[in-house]
């Protein structure tokens, strides 16, 4: 079927969530953008946070992100108002029935809604699990009934192709039901009920007397070693507070990594991911929901728009390729391991096709967004092109004579997690050395053991800062090394897309070009000031920025000509 965005779109009204997010924030822009001046109403949802209304919270990110650069050059002074007549900014929350919105705007929406693309969700890896069934689960069922409830409208999910979980091969665009990665019977509601039950069992515990008194004890054995005042009741109070929900806090991640091992799925994200789709599945056959998924693989810088290299937060590859950068060389890794890395301006034209598909008429469509199937790249050519990457930059912009002539020639490779000079077999050895350093026999004459101790807390200093490098590896193994997944991309491949600027074209990536000239420099520029806790480049538009509401009659214009 041949498709047109502009005409797909044209006079249609979308609502869009987790719009401040990586991939909603581009989306919507990018919509913006190459639509031009077609008439169509985006409802942006927004969460509010703090006593300002939401359209403050949409006008500080359009006015300051990046993203929306390309809108800025375009209209100017002029972009508040254009925008105002095109978008209106609903409070809300995915979290919640109806999306937590007011009656009377919820009833108005389910009247003029043609799609809902839904890329809210909980991104963390190993979150709460708490959080993580609240945002990507709730949220997902939530929306399939608000979808269902609407006049006549669909829903695009964003979900990730890693649903698959530690199952490897070549992976199909379609919903699985009744088996879980590890091949054992699976049902999605049976499982919500146990690992609710199992919160439910932990809040319990936490909230027994006994367990309340070894957590005080704990504090004040705390309070006493920092030298704070034990009878300070509003301190000891607070302390215990924080400390109870720190340790709430670790337990959820915990089960959440449990439950998720248990069933065969790389972490607490991809169960919950998975457990929607299959809810979603669910509630679209009980309640007429028309929708279709789209499963972005890892999604990184973007090849085109806002403009290329945009970046924003944490990805997969930006901590690895920083690392690489550093005098960590061996990464647990196997190098024919498809690292599938789609742009993420990509991922939003399959966001756009999805939309225009389910308005064309099909449903139930799965669209992996991604490259392993039709341009596949691996973990050893990253790695080959992050060490070339990382020399060019450190020959020309080494800060020492070290970093110039050395680090620049101080190139990674793959090896197996147990490799002599992995990152766990380092920290192993520098905790021993440091214990032995800080116990030598008393008949070694006390200058030598103080230099001995001294040595010792310095290699405490370097374990403790490899502590995170092995989280990072530890993390991310199972995308780098343990499983090879091909994901069939034939639904975007065969999407027979009118305009250039919304196809799905990953053929067209040139994997030396865009990482050397394009990513790298992305994330140089947007990720890595934040790995080191330094602040991104600001952007201020050349026009102050303002957003106003839309008036009641242009929005009663903008619904009429819809």
């Amino acid at each position: 079927m041949t498709l047109s965005i502009q005409e797909a779109y044209t006079g249609r009204h979308v609502m869009i969530t987790g719009t401040t997010g990586f991939l909603g924030k581009v989306w919507l822009a990018k919509m913006l953008y190459d639509l031009g001046d077609v008439p169509f109403k985006a409802y942006v949802l927004i969460r509010k946070k703090g006593l300002r209304p939401v359209e403050h919270r949409f006008e500080k990110f359009a006015g300051t992100s990046p993203v929306f650069k390309p809108l800025h050059e375009r209209h100017g002074a002029g972009l508040g108002a254009w925008l105002a007549e095109r978008i209106e900014v609903i409070e809300g929350d995915i979290s919640q029935p109806n999306f937590g919105m007011d009656d009377e705007v919820a009833a108005r929406l389910k009247k003029d809604l043609d799609v809902i693309i839904n890329c809210a969700g909980l991104v963390d890896f190993s979150p709460d699990v708490r959080l993580g069934l609240s945002s990507n689960v709730d949220g997902a069922v939530y929306a399939a009934e608000f979808t269902a409830a609407c006049d006549h409208a669909s829903l695009v999910h964003v979900s990730t192709c890693y649903v698959a979980g530690a199952r490897g091969g070549r992976i199909a665009e379609e919903i699985g039901d009744r088996y879980a990665p590890n091949g054992e019977e699976f049902d999605p509601e049976a499982e919500l009920a146990a690992v609710r039950a199992e919160i439910d069992a932990i809040l319990a515990e936490q909230e027994d007397p006994s367990s309340e008194d070894a957590l005080r004890d704990d504090v004040m054995a705390l309070i006493r070693e920092r030298g704070l005042d034990e009878n300070n009741a509003t301190l000891v109070r607070n302390m215990t507070h924080r400390h109870r929900q720190q340790r709430v806090k670790i337990l959820m991640t915990k089960l959440g990594e449990k439950r998720a091992a248990m069933w065969g799925w790389c972490n607490t994200y991809t169960y919950t991911k998975s457990i929607a789709e299959q809810l979603l599945k669910k509630v679209g056959a009980e309640k007429g929901t028309r929708y279709s998924v789209v499963r972005p693989a890892i999604v990184e810088s973007s090849v085109r728009f806002p403009f290329p290299g945009w970046n924003e937060g944490f990805n997969t590859s930006g901590p690895l390729v920083y690392l690489l950068g550093t005098w960590f060389k061996h990464l647990p890794a196997r190098a024919e391991t498809p690292f599938d890395v789609v742009p993420v301006d990509l991922v939003c034209n399959a966001l756009s096709i999805a939309g225009a598909g389910l308005l064309a008429g099909q449903e139930g469509a799965v669209y992996h967004a991604g490259t392993s199937d039709k341009n596949q790249f691996t973990i050893g050519r990253a790695l080959d092109l992050s060490a070339l990457g990382h020399r060019r930059y450190y020959r020309k912009h080494g800060e020492s004579a070290l970093q110039r002539v050395l680090l620049s020639r101080w190139d990674g490779t793959v090896s197996k997690p147990g490799h002599l000079l992995s990152i766990h077999n380092v920290r192993k050895t520098a905790r021993g050395l440091k214990g032995l350093l800080h116990k030598l026999p008393n008949k070694v004459p006390k200058q030598i053991r103080k230099q001995a101790e001294m040595v010792g807390d310095g290699l405490g200093e370097i374990e403790k800062g490899l502590k995170p490098v092995q989280k990072a590896c530890d993390l991310f193994l199972p995308f780098i090394h343990d499983t090879n997944w091909i994901f069939a991309a034939d639904g975007l491949a065969n999407a027979n897309v009118v305009e250039p600027e919304f196809r799905f074209s990953t053929e067209d990536i040139d994997w030396r070009s865009y990482w050397l000239d394009v990513h790298m420099p992305g994330l140089r520029k947007w990720c890595f000031p934040q790995l080191e806790g330094k602040p991104t480049p600001a952007y201020k538009p050349a026009h102050p920025f303002k957003f106003e509401r839309a008036l009641p009659e242009a929005a009663a214009r903008a619904r009429a000509e819809g």
